[in-house]
């Protein structure tokens, strides 16, 4: 028997990772019992929880008298969201979601009141019921779940309160245990980093922070493209869910309205033995909310450059169906030579001048596009090809993007 592990952060509520196992494809099964789990929480003694979904009631959750409070509490919420999230925008009364999950309409309402502190926007109307809002933005297991199609990312997700980083969190686990697409999602960082060192700024419920474990049959000299295949990834959920239009800053910068929404930090971890990527950990931060004073002057977000909110939960499982999509592509052939080829044709510094800033010198010239290996095809002042593999783009004037068809935004 596994033993799983739920961490608990200071003053937060526990994570679902009891309720998840009564979780398969997103739906609860019937007629399921799962006796003698051993669970180790973190700031509490072990024991075995006896867990039992009674499935003659949908949703309900009966519990044992050896759950210990914290952890009863944690179900009930949960069991409540997930009642309400498969019913989104209807009302339900109190008494209905007692009986269905089983407790008294004392605990449900104690749920529904942490729940809200938990950010998610769930209306209690007097003498009707209760009611999770359309634009709600609460991550949740159960709502990330609904919206996934995916084969292997995303079919293993824990999802965290607050994380120093969540690429750091992964490589901090036994990584020859975890499967392909293994899925770490936190509500905020307070660590979270960028390329070359950098900060990324991660507000608590203000974004979606992501990070997945990846075993691509890549070798040494493609790892780029795993930047690549996140950049387009969070393009096409962008567009998926929020209709926006999103552009690429070579290689890792996402934006919006002419400022960033969004970045990516690929770290690929080798097998000195065969001389290729043994695996990668591929973070994203979406910025969705409000944006933090210290970088509004170069940074957006979903609400702030479209006015939308309450996507969480369906942009965090559409950029994993598309980050799987895009990683299943590098296995070669057309397929790899279509992503570059979209890549490239995302763009938003196509057709400009731009300076490739390096510790001992600076290269400039006009963007082409990328070639193979995702490197950036520059075009000097007097004609000359160059490649860039490495160092800080910066544009230099307002050159507007060439034509298309005069363009080769990729070239193999």
């Amino acid at each position: 028997m596994d033993i799983i592990r739920a961490p608990r952060s200071s003053g937060s509520i526990l994570k679902p990772f009891l309720y998840q196992m009564m979780l398969q494809e997103g739906e609860l099964l019937p007629n399921m019992l799962i006796p003698d789990v051993p669970i180790m929480v973190e700031g509490f003694q072990p024991q075995n929880y006896n867990l039992k979904f009674d499935g003659a009631v949908p949703a309900s959750l009966a519990l044992s008298r050896s759950l210990n409070l914290p952890a009863v509490n944690m179900l009930k919420q949960y069991g409540v969201l997930n009642f309400l999230e498969q019913r989104r925008g209807e009302i339900k009364t109190g008494g209905k979601l007692a009986r269905e999950l089983g407790v008294s309409r004392t605990a449900v309402w104690k749920a529904v009141r942490a729940l809200r502190e938990d950010g998610h926007d769930i209306q209690a109307l007097p003498n009707s019921g209760y009611r999770l809002l359309g634009d709600s933005d609460g991550l949740s297991l159960q709502g990330i779940e609904k919206h996934l199609s995916t084969d292997r990312f995303g079919r293993k997700i824990e999802l965290h309160d607050t994380l120093a980083s969540t690429n750091s969190y992964i490589k901090g686990l036994d990584t020859s245990r975890l499967p392909d697409g293994f899925a770490v999602i936190a509500d905020g960082q307070t660590a979270g980093r960028g390329r070359l060192g950098r900060e990324f700024v991660s507000p608590p419920r203000q974004g979606v922070y992501l990070s997945v474990l990846s075993r691509p049959a890549i070798g040494v000299g493609d790892i780029t493209l795993l930047t690549l295949c996140a950049a387009v990834a969070v393009c096409r959920a962008i567009e998926t869910v929020c209709g926006a239009s999103p552009r690429i800053k070579w290689v890792n910068d996402i934006y919006l309205e002419g400022k960033k929404v969004s970045g990516i930090l690929s770290e690929a971890f080798l097998s000195a033995e065969l001389g290729a990527v043994e695996y990668a950990v591929i973070g994203i931060g979406i910025n969705t909310g409000e944006v933090d004073a210290s970088v509004a002057g170069i940074a957006t977000s979903i609400y702030r450059a479209i006015g939308l909110r309450g996507v969480r939960n369906r942009l965090a499982a559409s950029l994993l169906n598309h980050l799987e999509w895009a990683c299943d592509l590098l296995d070669g052939g057309a397929g790899r030579e279509a992503l570059l080829r979209e890549y490239a044709s995302r763009l938003y510094i196509l057709g400009k001048r731009v300076r490739a800033r390096y510790p001992h010198g600076n290269r400039e010239g006009t963007v082409l596009g990328v070639d193979a290996s995702g490197a950036l095809r520059l075009e000097g002042a007097d004609g000359t090809l160059s490649i860039v593999r490495s160092g800080e783009i910066e544009i230099m004037d307002n050159v507007q993007e060439e034509d298309h068809e005069k363009e080769m935004a990729y070239d193999p």
